[in-house]
């Protein structure tokens, strides 16, 4: 401890929070300071709210603005696939202690669940049109209608029909990037969910 840069070793063991003097930087503060001295890497050398540039380029509106994928009838449920709390990504999913704490499941809304006949943990088909997935489901008010989930970081366990028995979100999700991003499509998965 003598070696070590916090002050108060005490306060940090029961905190578990230490703030380095690296910690207390604030992007562009150079910028902030002088932004004649010190412009940004844009055409105008400021924060630019409307680019052009970018309009020119990609062919999306200069403004940002929300882009939500259209409905598709066969497959009326948005999939989300947000971090688990005791892995990450798929570090843990081969250790049975850790994924005991979060056993996969498909979280649904009763008012999806009930017109599908879908009730707690029964086991459910998952479908999208890259895959298929079953998984047992929790039927939840936690969840917002027409949003299910399914956590991400599962390896897949496939079986012979090619369909995935462990939870893989992946199986479902397809690989085309968004635009103009080339992000991965891990919020914008269109699926439908039936009872095995």
């Amino acid at each position: 401890m003598a070696d070590s840069e916090i002050p108060d070793y005490d306060e940090f063991r029961r905190t578990g929070i230490y703030m380095g003097a690296d910690q207390l930087r604030v992007a562009f503060s150079d910028y902030v300071a002088d932004p004649g001295a010190h412009p940004l890497a844009t055409p105008s050398g400021r924060v630019e709210l409307a680019s052009r540039t970018y309009a020119d380029q990609t062919g999306f509106s200069a403004l940002p603005e929300c882009r939500v994928m259209p409905a598709d009838r066969r497959y009326p449920l948005r999939l989300i696939t947000p971090k688990p709390k005791y892995r990450v990504h798929s570090q843990g999913n081969n250790i049975p202690e850790i994924m005991a704490r979060d056993e996969p499941v498909l979280w649904m809304h009763p008012e999806d669940a009930a017109p599908r006949h879908i009730t707690q943990g029964q086991l459910v088909c998952v479908q999208s049109p890259q895959g298929t997935i079953q998984i047992p489901v929790r039927v939840t008010a936690e969840m917002m209608p027409g949003v299910v989930c399914l956590l991400e970081g599962v390896w897949p366990a496939l079986q012979a029909d090619g369909s995935d028995v462990a939870g893989c979100a992946n199986v479902a999700t397809s690989i085309e990037p968004t635009l103009p991003s080339q992000a991965s499509r891990t919020h914008s998965v269109l699926v439908e969910v039936s009872p095995l």
